[in-house]
């Protein structure tokens, strides 16, 4: 397929208004298969618009491509799934996948999935220790962040003290590797409800002065958005 071709497809079903056809979504996966990594980069990205059983079967054979890029992009996307199986497949990358970011967008899909399933495989309490016990045998700290964030998200309130720790390592060290990442996390904490917005005021309001000038605009941001709700 040319490459004009290829833009104008994916222009097409970017359009908020257009609903894909039978036709689109064989046309996309097809392309999900190309050997342009960032074409199926780009079909990653927008199945993500579509909550169905084609898209979550699309996705769920991208989860495999060889690219990273891709990868991240499907796991992030197959958020939306249902089916037990994209459940076990993104379980799995959150624990192997040799890139972390794709270890961290895998923790919080899978719990997205794991919302949606109508027959679980653990009990609430089961799969929390699970997630724990997944937590402590990963080292990287991009990665953690994302099980601190689902953690919270399942009741467990006191692994928000550990996205706090984290933002307060960054402050002292001056370096603010991470720092976006935590933000956005509280971001999605508060938007859920899964933590108390006086809580994250009181916590992270002493820490802003010493963010680069973009995070603490956004912190304010998220204080402003507290304070009118």
């Amino acid at each position: 397929m040319k490459k004009k071709y290829v833009k104008a497809f994916i222009d097409k079903v970017l359009d908020e208004e257009y609903c894909l056809t039978a036709k689109d979504f064989e046309t996309a996966r097809k392309l999900s298969v190309s050997k342009d990594e960032l074409v199926r980069t780009d079909i990653a990205c927008l199945l993500a618009l579509y909550e169905n059983d084609i898209s979550e079967s699309i996705l769920y054979d991208m989860t495999f491509d060889k690219s990273s890029l891709v990868r991240v992009n499907a796991v992030d996307s197959i958020g939306l799934g249902k089916r037990k199986d994209t459940f076990d497949r993104v379980y799995r990358l959150m624990q192997y996948d040799r890139v972390p970011i794709v270890r961290s967008y895998a923790v919080l899909s899978q719990y997205d999935v794991f919302e949606k399933l109508a027959d679980k495989p653990f009990s609430k309490e089961s799969y929390i220790g699970e997630l724990i016990n997944c937590l402590n045998r990963e080292t990287r700290r991009e990665v953690r962040i994302s099980y601190y964030e689902v953690l919270c998200c399942a009741g467990e309130k006191s692994f928000f003290d550990d996205i706090i720790s984290c933002i307060q390592k960054e402050a002292e060290t001056g370096h603010f590797v991470l720092l976006w990442s935590l933000l956005h996390s509280i971001e999605r904490l508060l938007e859920k409800g899964s933590v108390e917005k006086s809580m994250v005021k009181e916590k992270l309001e002493p820490l802003i002065q010493t963010f680069p000038k973009q995070q603490k605009l956004f912190a304010l941001e998220l204080f402003q958005s507290i304070d009118e709700i």
